[in-house]
């Protein structure tokens, strides 16, 4: 009897022991409130990589190749926690331990790397359906920790964190500080961090839950993995810079001459700088079709520049032939000299339906098109641009001329190398929640979701 009396003592002292090691209860977390998605998280903008020169910028068109970029992709201190009661609470504090910590790739989904259990579903949910609520017994939690140091030219910059995609929910600290929160797993988070950062080593902490109330809007037909799946990285910018672009390439009525037109966003957070030049020049190859420069006084906030041209005989853009032309920003300041340039390429074209036929440039053109997901059979929701270019290769040889990116946005290589290599793109918002049944009930999997 005495013996049954310790074993009943002992396991109650480990049942108290188990119970004091689990995290405090969540109460009311923004992952469980539709009316948060982000907090401090920047506004979207174009995709746009800024470089130190204009022939940098011409040459380049990847964040990799420009000093004002650094990459936190890599090896990073990794925690697993299969339920939000097991997470690690203070992790976040630069003084936490991680030595028992595993090491993890980024970009990867973690359950491709050994941690939590890949779920392939289509219209049921993974979870229980109970809208903006989940379980937290069964929501699963990564928590990410690195170290890194700015480079010495950032000191007078302003610094951005950015996020290219994360599959869950995302809370971000910065040496031992909230720098903020996202929701939405395929479209990029930036965050402004100069008030965060300091001299040397920076603590970088980050914690992913693999459902949110945001899930009920993602329940797309496809492999639910979890983890930072696109690339991350540091940025810097001038006081004065390039921050948004609309680009409209159209065509007249006769499919003949290009109509440009360009709204540029400027913006300061430093002071007043007067005379700043800003250049515009659409290139051909290497030969200049229009070139143009305003000078203005560049105040502090949000300065914007408009400017449209019409460029007779333009080489216009189709999937059998797809012309671009490369654009290219330059600011100088009042003395001429550059100090920030960026590119894109631009295609021209007119879309339009009429009598009920597709029209590009004016043609009837039969869409023959795939739909495609983010998937790699080793590496999950992670692409690299060697698959894309694959892909893109077979789709051709294949007579293929459109890609439906189901069933969310696609990184910013892919859209590219579409312009370039002639792909029409139906691109998807990510949202669809047919597993709530709001959808025809006679219809199932994507045709209920159209």
């Amino acid at each position: 009897m005495k013996n049954g009396i310790k074993i009943c003592v002992l396991g109650i002292f480990l049942f108290t022991a188990f119970l004091n090691a689990q995290a405090p209860t969540w109460e009311n977390p923004e992952w469980e409130n539709p009316e948060i998605f982000q907090i401090n998280r920047e506004e979207p903008t174009a995709s746009l990589y800024r470089y130190e020169d204009v022939k940098s910028a011409l040459a380049n068109e990847s964040w990799e190749n420009s000093l004002n970029y650094q990459s936190l992709n890599g090896e990073w201190s990794f925690n697993y926690a299969a339920s939000v009661p097991e997470r690690p609470i203070s992790f976040y504090k630069p003084d936490y331990d991680t030595s028992g910590w595993n090491k993890i790739k980024v970009p990867s989904n973690w359950e491709l790397e050994g941690y939590g259990t890949p779920i392939y579903t289509n219209v049921v949910y993974p979870f229980p359906k109970n809208p903006p609520f989940i379980p937290h017994d069964i929501n699963s939690v990564g928590s990410y920790k690195r170290h890194f140091e700015t480079p010495e030219n950032w000191e007078d910059k302003e610094v951005y964190l950015h996020f290219g995609a994360v599959s869950g929910a995302m809370y971000v600290y910065l040496n031992g500080q909230m720098v903020g929160y996202s929701e939405g797993s395929k479209t990029p988070a930036e965050f402004h961090v100069n008030k965060y950062l300091k001299e040397g080593k920076n603590d970088l902490s980050v914690q992913v839950l693999r459902w949110s109330d945001a899930s009920y809007l993602e329940d797309q037909d496809f492999w639910r993995l979890s983890g930072i799946d696109r690339d991350v990285y540091l940025y810097a910018t001038n006081k004065a810079t390039i921050k948004d672009y609309t680009v409209v390439a159209d065509l007249d009525e006769t499919y003949t001459n290009g109509k440009f037109r360009l709204d540029l966003e400027l913006a300061n957070t430093g002071k007043k700088q007067k005379g700043t030049q800003v250049e515009i020049t659409l290139l051909d190859g290497a030969q200049e079709v229009f070139k143009v420069n305003q000078s203005l006084d560049v105040v502090e906030g949000i300065t914007t520049v408009q400017f449209a041209q019409e460029i007779p005989n333009v080489k216009t853009w189709n999937a059998e032939k797809p012309n671009l032309y490369a654009l290219l920003f330059t600011l100088k300041d009042k003395k001429g000299n550059v100090t920030e340039a960026i590119s894109s390429k631009i295609g021209f074209r007119k879309i339009e339906i009429k009598n009920n036929q597709f029209l590009v440039n004016g043609m009837p053109v039969l869409i023959k098109g795939v739909n495609l997901h983010d998937h790699d059979e080793v590496t999950g929701h992670v692409i690299s641009e060697e698959v894309t270019l694959k892909d893109m290769e077979v789709m051709k040889q294949n007579n293929i001329n459109a890609i439906r990116c189901s069933h969310y946005p696609k990184n910013e290589f892919f859209y590219r190398m579409a312009d370039k290599y002639g792909f029409y793109v139906v691109d998807e918002a990510n949202i669809e929640i047919h597993g709530m049944g709001a959808t025809n009930q006679g219809l199932d999997g994507d045709e209920a979701a159209i």
